[in-house]
């Protein structure tokens, strides 16, 4: 946000808050939900969006199954922009 008007103070219930954003440039996407998806579907919902995936594992969770991610759904990212997916941890070969 760039700027608000007013500046700040208690409105009323049908005054009116301006908010001054700044206008997105070049190829703009939206960060899609990848909670709880196994890692296959997340990494081609990524790819679709035209964004990149980066893989870390957590030490516990459900296996190859996304457990969180960074950034978060529902944010702005330029095309190509790297989106961070936690794993639960893939199971040892005995």
């Amino acid at each position: 946000m760039l700027k608000q008007e007013p500046i700040g103070g208690t409105l009323g219930s049908f005054e009116t808050v301006r908010l001054y954003v700044a206008k997105a440039t070049g190829d703009v996407r939206v960060v899609p939900r990848l909670l709880e998806l196994p890692l296959g579907n997340a990494l081609q919902r990524l790819e679709r969006r035209g964004l990149q995936a980066q893989v870390a594992e957590l030490g516990e969770g459900q296996p190859g199954v996304v457990l969180k991610q960074l950034p978060e759904a529902g944010l702005a990212a330029e095309a190509g922009a790297v989106v961070t997916l936690y794993v639960g941890p893939q199971q040892a070969v005995g």
